[in-house]
C-alpha cells in the first residue's frame, strides 16, 4: 500500500502518521504511477498567521515507478537525479531509509528529521525554507523565495533557489561525494498573459556534485530525463513556453541546455554498461509535449522529447529520441 495512515486536520494542525507521500522539494519531482512513497510522522502547524510550520520524521521510503530511470537515464550513474541505486527489484518495498540511500542491507541509522518555514507575510512575496537531516549521511537545505505580481493583464514572477548538501555525522556516503559541502543555486523568470505562459531559467551549481537521493527536484532547469544541474560545475539554463489551448488541454515546448559538467557518469541503459568517465559534450534536451486532464487528478502527457546525453558510449555521443506517453495520477 502506497498510502496506509492515520491522520487528523483541522483549521489549524495537520498530522498524518504511516505510508504517505510527503510534499516538499526534496521529495517531489515528476513520476508516472506511483512516486516516492515515506513511513513517516508529518506534522503541519498554520496558528501563526502568514507561516506554516512542518515538522516530520521519516523511517522508511519506498521507491516508486520512476527510480530507475532516475538512477539510469536520467542520472547516469551520477547519484544526483533522486536515486543512488537502480530500485528495479525493490521498488514499492518500504525499506529503512538509509539503506534506500546507501543501497546497503547492512546499514543502520536514525532516518531522516526535517523541518520546514513558509512565510506569506511580505506582499506577494512568498519564502520557503526546508531541511532534510539524515542521520550519519547528508545534510539538505533548501531555500527559495518568490514574489508574484501583475501588470494590466501580465502577470509576472521571479523565483530564486539555492540548495546545499553537506555530509555530516559518520559521513556514509563519503565515497559517492566530491566534497562535504555542495551547493547549487537558481533564478526564474515567468511570464503569463491571458492562455499564454513562458519562462527562462537558470542554474548554476558549485565544483561538487550534490547527492540527491529522494526523489527530489526543486532545480529550476530540470526536463523530462534530464536533471544535470545537480552535477558540478554546470551552468544551465532553460526556455519554456506553455499554450491552453483549452481549460484541459494544452501544448508545452521547452528547451534546455546544461553545457557539460566535470561529473564522472555513464549511459546506463545500454549494453555492455561502460565504467564511469568524464562528460565529453554539451547536454541539452528539447521537448513537444500535448497535455490533457483528462479529470482533476488524472493527468495525460503526450510527445516528442529529444535529449543529448553528455557522455559517450562505445566513441559516439548518446542521443535519445522518445515519443512518450504518461498518465500520472496526483494524489
Amino acid at each position: 500500500m502506497g498510502e496506509l495512515n492515520l491522520f487528523y486536520k483541522d483549521s489549524q494542525h495537520h498530522v498524518i502518521v504511516g505510508h504517505q507521500k510527503i510534499d516538499s522539494p526534496l521529495t517531489n519531482a515528476i513520476y508516472t504511477y506511483m512516486p516516492n512513497m515515506f513511513e513517516a510522522l508529518y506534522y503541519s502547524n498554520t496558528s501563526c498567521d502568514n507561516y506554516e510550520f512542518v515538522l516530520l520524521h521519516i523511517n522508511k521510503m519506498a521507491f516508486g515507478t520512476r527510480a530507475p530511470v532516475e538512477f539510469g537515464l536520467i542520472g547516469e550513474a551520477t547519484k544526483t537525479a533522486g536515486a543512488t541505486q537502480s530500485a528495479i527489484d525493490i521498488r514499492g518495498d518500504f525499506l529503512p531509509i538509509e539503506q534506500q540511500i546507501l543501497a546497503d542491507s547492512t546499514a543502520q541509522t536514525n532516518g531522516i528529521t526535517g523541518f520546514a518555514l513558509i512565510n506569506t507575510s511580505l506582499p506577494n512575496i512568498t519564502l520557503r525554507l526546508w531541511d532534510f537531516y539524515a542521520y550519519d549521511i547528508i545534510n539538505m537545505l533548501y531555500l527559495d523565495a518568490a514574489y508574484k505580481n501583475k501588470y494590466n493583464d501580465v502577470s509576472y514572477s521571479v523565483s530564486t533557489q539555492y540548495l546545499n548538501v553537506h555530509s555530516v555525522g559518520e559521513n556514509l556516503a563519503s565515497a559517492w561525494l566530491d566534497a562535504n559541502s555542495a551547493s547549487l543555486f537558481g533564478l526564474k523568470v515567468s511570464l503569463n498573459y491571458k492562455n499564454i505562459s513562458a519562462y527562462i531559467a537558470g542554474n548554476h551549481s558549485g565544483n561538487a556534485k550534490l547527492l540527491n537521493p529522494w526523489g527530489g527536484d526543486p532545480a529550476y532547469t530540470s526536463s523530462f530525463f534530464s536533471k544535470n544541474a545537480y552535477r558540478a560545475n554546470v551552468d544551465a539554463f532553460k526556455l519554456g513556453l506553455h499554450v491552453a489551448l483549452t481549460k484541459n488541454f494544452k501544448i508545452i515546448v521547452s528547451h534546455a541546455d546544461y553545457g557539460h559538467s566535470t561529473t564522472q557518469g555513464s549511459f546506463l541503459p545500454a549494453k555492455p554498461v561502460e565504467i564511469p568517465a568524464q562528460p565529453k559534450a554539451d547536454a541539452k534536451e528539447s521537448a513537444l509535449l500535448l497535455s490533457y486532464n483528462l479529470i482533476e487528478s488524472i493527468n495525460i502527457l503526450s510527445g516528442i522529447i529529444y535529449k543529448t546525453s553528455e557522455y559517450f558510449y562505445e566513441g559516439k555521443q548518446v542521443k535519445l529520441l522518445d515519443l512518450d506517453l504518461v498518465i500520472s495520477y496526483k494524489f
